[in-house]
């Protein structure tokens, strides 16, 4: 499950760094790159609106992945685990369909294809 945990938050980091190079056209490389990351595309920026709604449980599942990947071993607490897949289950996921479905939203609508002499560009 901790495996599983930690794979999720990778899969969405990834969405996060494709949105910020297509879109802003930069990414960070700061040492807290993946807590900059995080700030970053759960706020709006001048290129476009917030990839998802920042939460508690968000950044419960990005330091469980730095924990996870530093282990060394130990034991995983079941009790734990159990708080995270919830928190993914009932919050992540939810707001980053509803990010996504905005994300979706706003590129359709500053495509150029969607702009014409009735439709100009924003």
């Amino acid at each position: 499950m901790g495996r599983s945990l930690q794979n999720i938050y990778c899969g969405i980091e990834g969405i996060f760094r494709d949105f910020m190079l297509e879109i802003d056209g930069t990414l960070t490389k700061s040492p807290r790159f993946h807590s900059d990351l995080l700030d970053r595309t759960t706020k709006p920026s001048s290129m476009r609106p917030a990839v998802m709604r920042d939460s508690i449980e968000l950044r419960d599942l990005m330091r469980f992945r730095h924990a996870f990947r530093n282990v060394y071993g130990e034991e995983l607490e079941a009790v734990r685990l159990l708080d995270i897949l919830d928190g993914v289950e009932n919050q992540v996921f939810p707001d980053l369909k509803a990010g996504l479905q905005g994300m979706k939203k706003f590129l359709e609508d500053d495509s150029p294809n969607n702009h014409g002499p009735d439709n100009p560009p924003p």
